[in-house]
């Protein structure tokens, strides 16, 4: 999950990009000149250590504390806080296949059967609409076909959502962003089939 603010504030800009990497390597959090990103990333030190995969809850709880500090130190240096202007949430997911044409199997929205497939790369554009079916963001979902260190097949998915949040507070982007998380969990469920739900024990 990569919770993310594209902002604007006043002062010189910072022109690099900062990366801030946690002990056990499994949090990257990146700060540059007009946004900000906080992505959890599976580390064997993290996970072999005995840390469990994150819940979105968890990343959301880092991000909103990582990105307060940073809206209460632009008030207090710069008498302004930060602007948001964008906001957006990603999942991205490596799942295994048995063969890259069997793709259908785990994806509904790509069927293969019938093809040798040597690999795939599939992009979707959707416009997500709010309660009165009025464009409020967009989602992105991308498919691609990838080779494991074994040579094992395997299928990448990232799922992400963009959008202009209602407000331009820190607020206003953290509503955009839990409500971008819980349009990619429905997605997600909605672009895979019963079978891999069956297969990974989906609680509804």
């Amino acid at each position: 999950p990569t919770p993310s603010f594209q902002f604007s504030f006043g002062g010189g800009p910072l022109r690099s990009r900062l990366w801030f990497i946690s002990k056990d390597e499994t949090h990257l959090l990146q700060l540059q000149e007009d946004r900000f990103f906080l992505n959890w990333r599976k580390r064997p030190n993290g996970i072999s250590s005995g840390f469990p995969y994150p819940r979105y809850e968890q990343i959301a709880s880092t991000y909103r504390e990582t990105i307060d500090q940073l809206n209460r130190y632009f008030h207090e240096n710069f008498g302004s806080g930060l602007k948001i202007t964008q906001a957006e949430a990603s999942y991205f997911n490596i799942v295994p296949l048995e063969s890259f044409s069997s793709v259908g199997k785990i994806f509904s929205f790509l069927t293969a059967d019938a093809l040798n497939l040597e690999g795939f790369a599939t992009n979707l554009v959707e416009t997500v609409l709010d309660a009165n079916r009025r464009p409020k963001a967009r989602a992105y979902y991308e498919l691609q076909s990838l080779l494991g260190a074994d040579l094992q097949k395997l299928a990448r998915l990232a799922l992400t959502v963009r959008g202009k949040p209602q407000g331009e507070d820190v607020s206003a982007g953290l509503a955009f962003i839990d409500a971008a998380h819980l349009h990619i969990i429905t997605k997600f469920c909605d672009l895979t089939t019963t079978e891999s739900h069956q297969k990974w024990g989906r609680i509804t």
